[in-house]
């Protein structure tokens, strides 16, 4: 199932997460193998550019995070108005 974890007050997106690896984890399971992952959608605002279609994303952790940075995906094509191809 989907989970919400936004908006809060002032926020233009809410994300929802449809799966990840922690799924199905107890409190006293091991961290699942690394990378970690998420699978969700963000939900921008109707006035957006993107006029509120989700956009589904996928993001990894790796276990070294903070020192590495997450690896953020979008997994289909969107509009950006300062790319050109």
């Amino acid at each position: 199932g989907l989970r919400n974890i936004g908006p809060t007050s002032g926020t233009q997106y809410k994300f929802e997460i449809e799966k990840s690896s922690f799924d199905r984890m107890d409190d006293d399971d091991p961290l699942p193998a690394e990378p970690w992952t998420i699978i969700g959608r963000i939900f921008p605002k109707k006035t957006s550019i993107y006029g509120g279609k989700p956009l589904r994303v996928k993001i990894e952790i790796a276990n070294t995070f903070p020192g590495t940075a997450p690896v953020f995906k979008l997994l289909q094509k969107v509009f950006h108005p300062n790319v050109t191809r």
